[in-house]
């Protein structure tokens, strides 16, 4: 703990802790000095979230367990990388564009200290989330309104760091902890689509995630590398209805669905023929548009039983029905830092520009809606009990059960969007059980037993 905390009364020291873990110890007027110190900021700002965890988690079990695995030093994935526990931000953007990250976290600094009041007076209530998950979620919920670019970008450093692909109608990343050897060369290789609404979001934007997982698979006796692709955005709508959503046009496309599944399945067909992958060795897998991407492949497959079938497919936080129906009424909304603040209003205009000149309806675009399902593919869903999008993943898999179709479900008690992709999604327990989850569903589809 920072000796500046060890006279304050818990509360305050819960308020002054969440920001002196955000900014890595250092004041707001030395961002600039991110790029120099940014091995000790690391470091620091690790310490001071595990801490943070540990002092203001709701479940002492959870807080007892995570102190015997949190040395006070932080965690560091491999030599160089993002620690665990701050995965979101971009540092390098930071640097370039300390002001406007100031300002967008003075208002976060208000807005946690209302939140942590609230929470105190309302100790007696039961909470959706723990207040780390709650914390997080807040802090993601802003910058996803103000600038998304310092918590859903890639840095230089980690685009250096990937191999580049680039072959024709395929464009992807490819993350590992062996990045010379050849993709046929590893136990599992997961063909991941990212988020981000088929507005923003890019490959590399949960690197940290990637290099998380390949280093715990290692650990674990699964050699694995993640092959993370590029896919044509949909012509972003969203300023007409929410202003404040500053989307730069650069990262819009013009394409509607399929184009995206086709660029996918084109991906999956590289991995293939070019790489010489084997099917039972490639695992089809995305986040919340990314996941209605993946889940899409398999759709597509079910009716064409030409094309050969992976190892195993992961839907996490799958976006399943753009319709919304359900989404504008979600009892979640001010809990996720998702539609938030009733976006999911402009998400039904992106949904319609996905869409093209299909209905949205369409079972092959809202495809929590479609009752024929046999022949799909078996795959797992991971979902948050607390995301606003719950209701899709719940309502897919319902659907996939009464067509006899093999689900293997998770979903976090208490955990938000896209929390198995961990940092600001997850605190420490959902993170690494999400981890654990993730992985042996892998290892047990590409390599057999339990």
């Amino acid at each position: 703990m920072p000796p500046s905390l060890l006279g304050y009364s818990p509360a305050a020291r819960m308020s002054r802790i969440s920001l002196w873990s955000v900014f890595g110890g250092y004041p707001v007027t030395s961002i600039q000095r991110f790029s120099k110190f940014e091995h000790h900021r690391r470091r620091r700002s690790a310490s001071a979230l595990s801490l943070l965890e540990v002092l203001i988690s709701r479940d002492t079990a959870q807080s007892r367990s995570l102190h015997r695995l949190l040395p006070i030093e932080g965690h560091h994935n491999v030599k160089g990388s993002t620690p665990v526990t701050m995965t979101a931000f971009n540092w390098e953007y930071v640097a370039a564009h300390p002001f406007r990250f100031s300002f967008i976290m003075l208002e976060f600094g208000l807005h946690s200290i209302s939140l942590s009041i609230r929470r105190l007076l309302t100790f007696w209530r039961t909470k959706p989330t723990n207040f780390v998950t709650a914390w997080k979620s807040l802090l993601l919920r802003i910058f996803m309104h103000r600038d998304y670019r310092y918590v859903y970008t890639a840095s230089k450093a980690e685009i250096k760091a990937a191999r580049r692909v680039d072959a024709p109608g395929v464009e992807a990343y490819v993350v590992s902890q062996y990045p010379t050897r050849s993709l046929a060369s590893f136990d599992a290789v997961i063909l991941y689509c990212h988020g981000g609404g088929y507005v923003i979001g890019e490959p590399l934007q949960c690197y940290s995630s990637f290099v998380r997982w390949t280093k715990k698979a290692s650990q674990k006796g699964l050699n694995l590398a993640v092959f993370s692709i590029r896919y044509r955005k949909v012509i972003c709508v969203t300023l007409e209805v929410e202003p404040e959503l500053k989307f730069p046009t650069a990262l819009t496309g013009d394409k509607p669905f399929p184009a995206q599944r086709d660029t996918a399945l084109g991906a999956y067909d590289y991995l293939i023929k070019q790489e010489d992958v084997s099917p039972k060795n490639i695992i089809i897998s995305g986040d919340s548009a990314g996941g209605h991407l993946a889940a899409s492949i398999i759709y597509y497959m079910k009716d064409h039983p030409e094309i050969p079938r992976p190892a195993g497919t992961i839907l996490i936080s799958p976006w399943m029905d753009p319709s919304m129906r359900n989404t504008i009424t979600s009892p979640f909304t001010y809990v996720d830092f998702v539609y938030g603040d009733g976006t999911s209003r402009a998400a039904q205009l992106q949904a319609k520009q996905l869409a093209g000149n299909r209905p949205i309806t369409s079972p092959e675009i809202s495809m929590a809606l479609a009752k024929d399902l046999k022949g799909l593919p078996p795959h797992m869903c991971i979902y948050g009990d607390v995301e606003v999008l719950e209701e899709h993943s719940r309502a897919w898999i319902e659907n996939c059960k009464l067509n006899g179709i093999d689900v293997e479900v998770y979903a976090g008690k208490g955990a938000i969007h896209t929390f198995p992709m961990g940092g600001l999604t997850a605190d420490r327990f959902h993170e690494r059980e999400s981890d654990d989850r993730l992985i042996s569903y892998i290892k047990r589809q590409v390599l057999g037993g339990t």
